[in-house]
């Protein structure tokens, strides 16, 4: 996600690569680092990115209006696959890693299991 240094002074990244944004400047981060957490009491955990690069900004102005409000700021097609991998983990009984694997075409899907035939 490309962020923009919205404070009017230059922000210090060190836990991004050291390096220094000037005011309006941009930084191209991972967009997992700018996704919040849900803690145990339902309350929003902000993400890295707003902790850690404070006064930086979504420069998208559709992602800027969600940002600090909703867990989710990245793409929706990654939300769409973490939410495909965890529906098919839950169904087969498999790990996430697994579940990923599969949409991924790196793993192949489990066989279908069968009902067994009533005999009499």
């Amino acid at each position: 996600m490309l962020l923009v240094n919205a404070s009017g002074t230059p922000i210090r990244a060190d836990s991004f690569g050291g390096v220094v944004i000037p005011p309006d400047g941009t930084l191209e981060i991972e967009d997992g680092y700018c996704d919040a957490r849900l803690a145990m009491n339902g309350s929003r955990i902000p993400s890295l990115a707003e902790r850690l690069l404070v006064g930086m900004v979504p420069a998208d102005a559709e992602l800027r209006a969600k940002w600090g409000k909703h867990l989710r700021v990245s793409s929706d097609e990654a939300v769409t696959k973490t939410q495909e991998a965890a529906r098919l983990a839950e169904e087969h009984g498999l790990s996430p890693a697994a579940a990923a694997g599969i949409l991924n075409g790196t793993i192949e899907p489990p066989p279908k299991q069968q009902r067994g035939k009533r005999r009499g």
